[in-house]
């Protein structure tokens, strides 16, 4: 979401987008759980914490995007959507071009 930077907003979006972000920064390092203690590492605990957390990630940056969406007006929405397919095309592109120099030179670099 670093693209809606680049719109021109205005102070109070700003303001909102600052104090959006800030709250899911909170949220994401809030006090977990752990799967050691002093003397032990529980595995399956340690296992199921780390699914939680990649779950809760997608879950929190859903919800961010959602929020700052809200805050933006129409033409801006249609620009982050541009500027995202561009984002996205890019680097398709450039991943074509390493799939193709890798596969021409069988890995030598």
């Amino acid at each position: 979401m670093s693209f809606v930077y680049n719109l021109d907003l205005d102070d109070k979006q700003k303001e909102q987008i600052q104090t959006i972000k800030k709250e899911m920064m909170e949220k994401r390092f809030a006090k977990k759980d752990s799967a050691f203690t002093a003397t032990d590492f529980d595995k399956e605990k340690y296992i199921q914490l780390m699914k939680q957390k990649r779950e809760n990630m997608i879950e929190s940056k859903a919800e961010m995007i959602d929020k700052i969406y809200k805050v933006l007006n129409k033409d801006q929405k249609k620009q982050l959507k541009e500027m995202m397919d561009k984002r996205k095309e890019r680097f398709s592109s450039m991943m074509k071009k390493r799939m193709n120099f890798d596969k021409n030179c069988n890995g030598r670099g």
